[in-house]
């Protein structure tokens, strides 16, 4: 795993990400609400998936998810 764009083997994951930026800009809070939710309920199960363990397996993990932070910090 390490040592490849993580967008380009967590194809869903990429896709969530995506769908959460447009979510975000969406008038409707319980929407955002529930995207914020799932994403929440990805990370936990990404963080005790007996596969993801190894310190370089979490740093892949969080190379999928570190594009969230910049749009997060953009929006706030």
């Amino acid at each position: 795993m390490p040592g490849r764009d993580p967008s380009d083997r967590n194809y869903l994951s990429s896709v969530l990400i995506q769908e959460l930026f447009v979510t975000l800009d969406h008038e409707d809070l319980s929407l955002r609400a529930k995207a914020a939710r799932i994403l929440v309920v990805l990370l936990c199960k990404h963080e005790f998936d007996v596969r993801y363990q190894m310190p370089e397996d979490k740093l892949y993990i969080a190379q999928l998810y570190f594009p969230l932070v910049g749009q997060v910090c953009k929006i706030i």
